[in-house]
């Protein structure tokens, strides 16, 4: 029951920080396209700039690269909407006079969703190659580690002192299960105050 109420608060706990993560994006996309609609009507209160729209893809791809998809398709839809409501006449309304706007739109729509799911894909893949470039090095290290010394110890604590940088752990413990009990072989890093810790 202690370990079914543990995971309960667990995923309650990521439940919520994932929506309060929603909650900030959202935001985020709703700031950007207000702001870069402000920004295209001063322009047009001065000139009538072509192609200007494309202020609303470069929101899309800042908004990619630092928050994900979901913020930037998100703006790329909202974006969408405040063209066609502020600047494509009939003003105001989501009727399009000239049948060539429509093109302008979709283009703006499309091009600010690929672009963002383009970003996303790199920030992604480069995330993994950094991730199995630390796997690699601290597969290395335990292997270095394992042939220069006969104390299985000295193993566990090169491991445990890697996954703590790996992972950005301030503490963590190696506990080997024996029989029905079990024994700590390796500690690394500053214990927490609390005895809330958690067990990978």
């Amino acid at each position: 029951m202690k370990r079914f109420r543990h995971w309960q608060a667990r995923w309650i706990s990521g439940q919520s920080r994932r929506f309060r993560q929603i909650v900030v994006d959202t935001l985020y996309a709703l700031a950007v396209v207000a702001l870069v609609s402000l920004a295209i009507a001063a322009v047009d209160a001065f000139s009538k700039v072509s192609n200007v729209s494309n202020l609303y893809i470069i929101g899309a791809a800042l908004l990619a690269a630092r928050r994900g998809l979901y913020p930037a398709l998100l703006a790329s839809i909202l974006a969408f909407l405040a063209y066609d409501w502020f600047f494509i006449p009939p003003i105001h309304t989501f009727t399009v006079r000239d049948p060539s706007e429509y093109v302008a739109l979709v283009t703006l729509l499309v091009t600010s969703a690929l672009i963002g799911q383009l970003l996303v894909r790199v920030q992604n893949r480069a995330s993994e190659a950094l991730r199995r470039q630390l796997q690699a090095e601290l597969l290395y290290e335990i292997s270095r580690a394992a042939m220069s010394t006969s104390n299985v110890v000295d193993v566990y604590e090169v491991a445990l002192r890697r996954l703590c940088e790996t992972l950005g752990l301030g503490w963590s413990k190696l506990a080997i299960r024996v029989d029905e009990r079990l024994d700590d072989v390796a500690t690394y890093g500053t214990p927490p105050e609390t005895s809330d810790a958690q067990h990978l």
